[in-house]
């Protein structure tokens, strides 16, 4: 067929010699698998934080939006929790 290589002795005829012509060696499907799974979770993991930084701003903060109920008062909704998970809503009145 062509030229053979040194390390290509036995590959010639099959699938054998098939899949050697499209992926190489056994060391270079692995090293291309790892590179491939690496991209894989750096794409997860970029993704994941894109979908969860929806609703926040640049510093990682959630998003506050003041309300104003006249042209002095503003309220500023707050989430908050203590160490035993309860959670609670406050809103703070600023004059």
């Amino acid at each position: 067929m062509g030229e053979t290589y040194a390390g290509d002795e036995g590959h010639d005829t099959g699938w054998q010699g098939v899949l050697h012509r499209l992926f190489g060696s056994v060391s270079d499907v692995a090293v291309g698998l790892l590179a491939l799974l690496l991209a894989i979770l750096v794409f997860g993991f970029v993704l994941k934080d894109a979908i969860a930084g929806l609703g926040k701003d640049r510093s990682g903060v959630r998003t506050i939006i003041a309300s104003r109920w006249n042209d002095r008062t503003l309220v500023f909704p707050v989430e908050g929790a203590d160490r035993f998970g309860r959670t609670a809503m406050f809103d703070i009145v600023v004059l």
